[in-house]
């Protein structure tokens, strides 16, 4: 992983400041053409407690506005893309025998299915929120709002292992979150030698599935069409019987023809 970061802070009269940042990493777990992937964000605060008036003052001493908007990315885990050799075993009736054994190593292709198109996880928040003490900070309420949206997380998901293989990695679809966080603070005792804070803290948090990526099954039906390999009832049964990470592994590496005739002699 290598990455470059950039910072600016920015202040007006000592109620208003701006935070810049841009973050841009490359990452050798990823495949090429999805390995670089760029992430800003900005955070604008307000005091407005210095615009007010004195007697308000007196009861709010404190007060801030705050308005941010970022991205955060996330690479894959090492060996993800393709797939990879591991330490070859057998088990028979003497037990399991594990290689190297007797000067003679061997290797066995592993499990799990890589991903030439994997992309980087990607994330994107809004938050807005209020900063406010009243009575000389006797009573501090700090609350919130965000909305966060992730796309293309990670995963390994399960495929039929009649293809040789028991999962895949992938990116998953869009998923979003949103909720509020409100934390509020009081400080009944407060001496030169002793102090007293009481805090309360609620928050809730709404998550729900977006969108699933559907891209490359849809790729693959179209291409069974465009092939006129039989009507449409036909082509649905085998668009649905093929396991949706064998289409991806098949798209771009052979032609329909080819993947469609084998795979027709296999569910047929």
């Amino acid at each position: 992983m290598v990455g470059v970061f950039a910072n600016v802070e920015l202040g007006y009269d000592n109620f208003l400041f701006l935070t810049l940042t841009a973050r841009n990493d490359k990452s050798s777990t990823l495949p090429e053409g999805n390995n670089s992937f760029f992430y800003p964000g900005a955070t604008l605060s307000y005091i407005f407690s210095e615009h007010l008036p004195e007697s308000v003052r007196r009861i709010v001493n404190f007060g801030k506005l705050r308005l941010a908007y970022g991205k955060t990315g996330n690479d894959a885990d090492p060996y993800m893309v393709k797939p990879y050799y591991l330490q070859a075993s057998a088990y028979n009736e003497f037990g399991n025998l594990t290689l190297p054994m007797n000067s003679i190593n061997g290797y066995t292709l592993g499990n799990i299915l890589g991903n030439v198109n994997l992309q980087p996880e990607i994330s994107t928040e809004y938050e807005i929120g209020a900063n406010i003490s009243f009575l000389n900070s006797r009573i501090i309420l700090d609350a919130s709002y965000y909305n966060r949206m992730s796309d293309g997380q990670i995963f390994e998901l399960s495929i039929d292992p009649a293809t040789g293989y028991t999962s895949q990695n992938t990116n998953l679809g869009k998923l979003s979150n949103k909720g509020v966080e409100l934390l509020v603070s009081v400080v009944p005792v407060r001496t030169k030698e002793f102090s007293w804070t009481l805090s309360m803290n609620y928050s809730k948090n709404n998550g729900k599935v977006e969108r699933q990526h559907r891209t490359d099954q849809e790729r693959f039906y179209n291409k069974l069409r465009m092939y006129n390999l039989a009507d449409g009832r036909r082509q649905l049964a085998i668009y649905q019987k093929l396991s949706n990470k064998l289409i991806k592994t098949c798209l771009g590496l052979r032609s329909p023809n080819e993947v469609v005739i084998d795979y027709l002699a296999i569910m047929f």
